[in-house]
Parts: structure tokens; sequence; C-alpha cells
């Protein structure tokens, strides 16, 4: 979750505003222009690690914050260095770590970062309503120019959706029986334990990571501490490595707002629109529509891969619900450009490249650019190419449709006959 940056009222050297100190009024503007951007926010920061002298610079600082995690109070701690580049503060709770980001950046202002844990215990919806009281409470006083909560702007950055299966054998070559629409997979594999024993598959994975959408695969059983809470939840509900296996394999997928401002409900309405809807009703169907963008196929059938049935167990997984709180019905999201929101969007792309190749070509006129766009789309196939790019360009933004040549050539055909 993230809080997108707000007004800046002054700049200063954090030396000149420790304890309190405020901007002098008269102070001359050159000296104001070149300084480092500070706010109240900061300035409680900088108190904090003031009072503790040398030991902020290695350990994490108590602050006079709360947080209640269940019945248990405890103070969050400024950490002694950010978790992550681009950030100039780290916050930590049992329950969240906030990343504070400077005055000025293209990150957002706050971004807290919820525990698997946490979200497990009181569910996507309420942890979102208490962090935000926390920092409307806490936080958002000390960022000047905020009058109200209403100036800031609660956006997903990621969602993490997971679940776990036993039970199930992986190979290294069953990389090649997934279908995704992702243009990377690889597979992992664990350090040989002698000159005898080859390295064991630890997982795969799909996607880049920080695009819209990633996908992996990996044994959980080799990652969670021997006393991890997830651990004790297997067991809650019936695993045990005598009879189900001793690994248990988690699939895991990463959605960013790249993917999430393309998929559409079915009432018309985008799943990005709403931050609360979202967290309450439409988790269900998107991972639904995550295990149709990734799907391991059986090893018989079609001898084109994504024409095979999915194996049993990934139908399984597909049918999973739970994620949301208030399901509306699974039914899988239909994906859709959100520049149809702003179709002027992609034309101001087209015109950027129009303009660089004119440029190549070493003519700044207009008209002599779309003629020469003319006359190669009609050396290139003319209306029929056209056709086909349209019916790739459709098939990359909406599942249902396959993105196979021969598909997208009958679609083609199809837009031609209209």
């Amino acid at each position: 979750m993230g809080i997108p940056q707000v007004p800046l009222l002054y700049k200063r050297h954090p030396s000149d505003l420790i304890f309190g100190e405020r901007p002098v009024e008269n102070e001359p503007a050159n000296e104001r222009a070149g300084a480092v951007s500070f706010c109240d926010l900061e300035l409680k920061f900088e108190n904090a690690r003031r009072t503790a002298g040398n030991f902020a610079k290695t350990r994490e600082i108590d602050l006079d914050w709360t947080w209640s995690s269940g019945d248990v109070l405890s103070h969050v701690k400024l950490l002694p260095r950010p978790l992550r580049a681009g950030h100039a503060y780290s916050l930590e709770t049992p329950d969240w770590v906030l990343l504070v980001a400077p005055l000025g950046s293209v990150l957002p202002r706050l971004t807290f970062q919820y525990r698997s844990d946490y979200l497990r215990s009181v569910g996507p919806s309420a942890a979102l309503v208490a962090v935000k009281s926390w920092t409307a409470n806490n936080v958002l006083p000390l960022l000047r120019g905020v009058p109200n909560e209403a100036c800031a702007k609660w956006t997903v950055s990621r969602i993490d959706l997971a679940a776990d299966l036993a039970g199930v054998a992986l190979r290294a070559e069953d990389l090649e029986r997934f279908t995704t629409r992702a243009a990377m997979r690889r597979e992992h594999h664990a350090a040989a334990t002698g000159t005898h024993l080859g390295r064991r598959l630890t997982g795969f994975d799909f996607g880049k990571r920080g695009g819209g959408t990633y996908a992996r695969i990996y044994d959980k059983t080799e990652q969670a501490h021997p006393d991890a809470q997830i651990r004790e939840d297997w067991a809650n509900v019936g695993y045990r490595p005598a009879d189900h296996g001793a690994i248990v394999w988690r699939v895991e997928f990463e959605v960013r707002p790249g993917l999430l401002r393309e998929l559409v409900r079915e009432d018309g309405s985008r799943i990005s629109g709403d931050t609360s809807r979202l967290l309450r009703e439409d988790l269900d169907s998107i991972w639904v529509y995550l295990t149709s963008w990734l799907c391991f196929r059986t090893s018989v059938g079609s001898k084109r891969l994504s024409r095979r049935e999915p194996e049993p167990w990934w139908r399984g997984l597909s049918a999973i619900a739970g994620f949301s709180e208030e399901p509306e019905g699974s039914s899988r999201p239909t994906r859709s450009p959100s520049s149809e929101l702003d179709p002027i969007a992609p034309l101001k792309m087209a015109l950027s490249y129009l303009a660089i190749a004119a440029f190549v070509n070493g003519d700044s006129n207009l008209s002599a650019a779309l003629s020469a766009l003319a006359f190669y789309a009609e050396s290139e196939g003319g209306q029929m190419k056209f056709f086909e790019l349209y019916a790739r360009a459709e098939a990359r933004r909406d599942a249902s449709r396959s993105e196979t040549k021969e598909a997208v050539r009958a679609r083609a055909k199809e837009l031609s006959e209209k």
C-alpha cells in the first residue's frame, strides 16, 4: 500500500531542524533552494536519532508511537537504515514495515508492507483499516501541507496471492509443461550435496520480477524456518509428511498495478478503481485469472500444449476460494488495456514513434511521415496485415483468446468479413 507525495512547505538541512527548530522566515531564497527537503515527519525521526546518539547508527530505536497487535502493545521501531534503495527511513512493527521516501521522490511518500501472518490473522480489509487509522492519527499530522486524510490516496503497489500444495511431485523437465503469457521462465536448483549427488530442484519462476505479473513455484519446506508459523498452519489442516510427502510446494503470484489496471469485472468496472472493494470482493477472481495466465498441462493429449487439459491438481488449485472476504463468485475477469479509458494515450505513443521515423528519414514534414507510414503499411500486407496486428493486440489483453499464429489469422479473417 502506498500514499503519494504531498505538497512541500519548506526545505532545510536536517541539522538545522533538530529538536523542533523551524526555518527562518527571512532566510535567503537561494539558501533554501538547494537544501535537503524536510518536513515534520523527518524532523521527528532525526530528533529520535539525535537523542539516541551513536546507538542509532547500528540498532533500531523505539519511537513514542505504539502499535496494537492483538492484545500486545509494542513500540514502533525506527531502523538504523532504510530497507530498500530510494527510501530515506524504515519503520517496523510485528505486523508491517513502513518505508518513507524523501520529499520529491518518484516513489510514494509512504509505503506499507504487511506481514503475511498478520494478513492471515485479520484479513486484508481489516489490516488496511487498522493501518489507515494509525497513519491518520500519527503520520498524516506530520506531513505538512496535508489538511485531512482525504488528501492521502491509498493505492495498491503489490498483491501477493499464494497456495501451498502437498503430494505433488515436480521435476525439472516439467518446466516445459507450463503454458504462460510470460516471456521468461526459469528453473532453480539447490547446490549439489556431494560428488555423486545432482542438484535438487527447488522451483520455477515465470515472468520478470517487478513486472505486472510474476509467478514462482518453490519448495516452501526448504525455505520455512523449523519454528515458522506456517508449519503449524499446515499441521492444523491435516498435513503429515509421512502421508503427503516431505515437500510442500508454494504457488505464489505477485501482482502489480500494471495488471490490476487492465482487469475488468463483469459489471464493466475496473478492479483497480476501488482499493477497499478490491480487497473485499476481487481476490478470488484475480486468483482465477492468474491460474489461467499460468497453467500446468497434462503430458498427454494434443500435440499443441496449449490445447491440452490442465493437470487435475492444477484444476483443483484454480478452484481454491477464500482469498476474498465477500466473494461475489469467482468468475475470471476480462483483461482490457487501461488506455481504453484514455484513447489519446496510444495515439501519443504512435505520434512519438512516427516522429522518430521521420528523423531517421531526414524529413520533418508531418504529411510526408504519414505518407511514408501508409506506404510501409501497404507493403507489409495492407488492411489484412492490420487485421492481424489488431487480433494479436486483442489476444495479448484478453486471456480467453489464443496468441497462436493460427488463432490470430482466424480472428483477422473474421474481422475482414465484418
